[in-house]
């Protein structure tokens, strides 16, 4: 695991395995958006990373347009030794939009390098069919599907004779939480907002 730790998140507990070995690295995200895309800041991961491809059968990485996505895929091409599976949950410009003159720039990536680096990929896994992507497989997220949802007394209460809209998810822009608030304005119904994002408090005091 190729990782910053810079605040305490849902898994960091989960990493303090004896089985886990983790890898920090310093980075600096873009300035001018809020969308993560962590620059790495110390050239020397790049030997780290090589080293992992000589002592590992199978080398996971997280989607494709980061940075390090590259220099992995790079040495991945070099050192065939290792299985290399690629995993993403989004796809900028076919998922989500990051303004009009970004997708424009995500677009030609995605035709030019970001199509090269997925192929250098043995399997590339994504979350959901909705993830348009040539030979890849779907393995969803790893949350028991709810078939039946007892909405709480304490609502159903409150809240007689109104419809019940949920959103769980993280706090971001880009999972269009800003359209879900500018709904609930037209819509009778009641919004029920469920979640977080740890590395930016004030996004939910925005929200």
């Amino acid at each position: 695991n190729l990782i910053k730790k810079k605040n305490k998140l849902h898994h960091t507990d989960l990493l303090n395995h004896k089985n886990i070995k983790v890898i920090e690295y310093k980075t600096v995200n873009l300035p001018f958006t809020n969308f993560e895309w962590p620059i790495p800041l110390n050239p020397l991961i790049i030997f780290k990373i090589k080293n992992l491809f000589k002592k590992n059968d199978i080398i996971h990485s997280w989607t494709y347009f980061y940075p390090i996505s590259l220099i992995t895929s790079i040495i991945s091409k070099l050192k065939r030794k290792s299985k290399f599976i690629t995993t993403l949950d989004t796809i900028p410009t076919q998922t989500f939009s990051l303004g009009e003159k970004i997708d424009k720039l995500f677009i030609k990536f995605n035709r030019t390098l970001g199509n090269w680096i997925l192929k250098q990929a043995d399997q590339i896994t994504v979350y959901s069919k909705s993830i348009k992507i040539r030979n890849s497989k779907v393995i969803p997220s790893g949350i028991k599907p709810l078939t039946k949802i007892n909405t709480n007394k304490f609502f159903k209460n409150k809240f007689k004779n109104k419809k019940i809209i949920t959103f769980i998810g993280l706090i971001n822009p880009r999972k269009g939480i800003e359209t879900l608030i500018e709904i609930a304005k037209e819509v009778d119904a009641i919004f029920l907002v469920v979640g977080d994002n740890p590395t930016n408090k004030k996004l939910i005091k925005k929200y």
